[in-house]
């Protein structure tokens, strides 16, 4: 019964982006010898990467994504500090089109998402948090 109910998320793999896209969070990137840290890259197969591929490195503190965008925070001062926004920038992959915005500030990237009919319901935990301030 236990197998059951959790053989959904268990199976389910959240590294996996679509459509031949990757996320490589920082400590399986620290296990692999990686250099950048964690990454959003492109590839045929997961953890199978090359310098070209790599969309977004280091410093990943946030990612989300549905079947047309995967939107990404950015914390360059740390890897590991997700509540220092000293440093911080976010970024727009748009998988249909292959398109990469950012790095950018808070202000920018609302602009963007706007412009790219982002829908209003994929938002970072980030952008929650700004808009509470």
């Amino acid at each position: 019964m236990f197998l059951f109910a959790t053989s959904c998320s268990f199976f389910q793999d959240e590294d996996v982006l679509g459509d031949g896209y990757y996320y490589m969070p920082y400590y399986e990137a620290k296990d692999v010898g990686a250099p950048f840290g964690s990454i959003v890259y492109t590839s045929d197969q997961k953890n199978c990467y090359n310098e070209n591929g790599i969309l977004i490195k280091g410093g990943i503190v946030q990612i989300i994504n549905d079947g047309h965008f995967i939107l990404v925070g950015q914390n360059k001062k740390q890897e590991d500090d997700k509540k220092d926004k000293s440093v911080y920038y976010l970024w727009i992959v748009d998988k249909q089109t292959s398109d990469v915005y950012g790095p950018m500030s808070f202000e920018q990237y609302l602009a963007k998402k706007k412009e790219l009919g982002v829908p209003e319901k994929l938002q970072l935990k980030y952008e929650k948090e700004r808009q509470k301030e």
